[in-house]
């Protein structure tokens, strides 16, 4: 629950801090959703039980998010094209 309100709050920062920076803005929809994602996926697996396969894609998706935030930082540190 931690990390899922940290992810959020992330994204929100990412949407409001630059204004109008698109990349931004792609970058806090691409965490909300990869973290939508987790949340489901993860509950999920707890409530229905689900088999090995789905648990996999729970890992796959944390595995995004981690490539979605090294992907934004390196972003943050790019000059924004004009």
């Amino acid at each position: 629950a931690v990390a899922l309100a940290a992810l959020l709050w992330l994204g929100w920062r990412l949407w409001r801090v630059r204004g109008q920076d698109t990349r931004l803005r792609r970058g806090a929809q691409l965490v909300w959703g990869i973290a939508g994602w987790q949340f489901a996926s993860g509950l999920s697996n707890v409530v229905l039980g689900w088999p090995l396969v789905a648990a996999l894609a729970h890992s796959a998706g944390a595995a995004a998010l981690v490539l979605s935030l090294t992907f934004i930082r390196v972003g943050l540190r790019a000059p924004v094209d004009s």
